[in-house]
């Protein structure tokens, strides 16, 4: 669990470090892994560029995926629970 923690870690700093310019895409980074192993690592472009998934994958050094991580997912399902939990502020 602790790697998976540091690999969601990993995946998080790569979208933190994007430099160019992507809005309005969110900055996305993802870890494609197998066996431990960090096969393949991608973020986010500019449009019409690609997303950070397909960007691992193109990145990825053999087809044999079985584990990605993409922390926007999570973070997009989050932002909606909170939407949905906290009381609205008016203007």
């Amino acid at each position: 669990m602790n790697e998976d923690l540091n690999d969601y870690e990993l995946a998080l700093n790569l979208a933190e470090n994007i430099s160019a310019n992507i809005n309005p895409r969110p900055p996305v980074g993802a870890i494609i892994k197998n066996n431990g192993e960090i096969l393949g690592k991608g973020v986010t472009e500019a449009s019409p560029g690609n997303h950070a998934e397909i960007n691992a994958i193109i990145n990825c050094e053999n087809n044999n995926i079985l584990l990605m991580y993409l922390p926007v997912y999570q973070v997009i399902l989050f932002q909606q629970i909170l939407k949905k939990s906290l009381p609205q502020v008016s203007d």
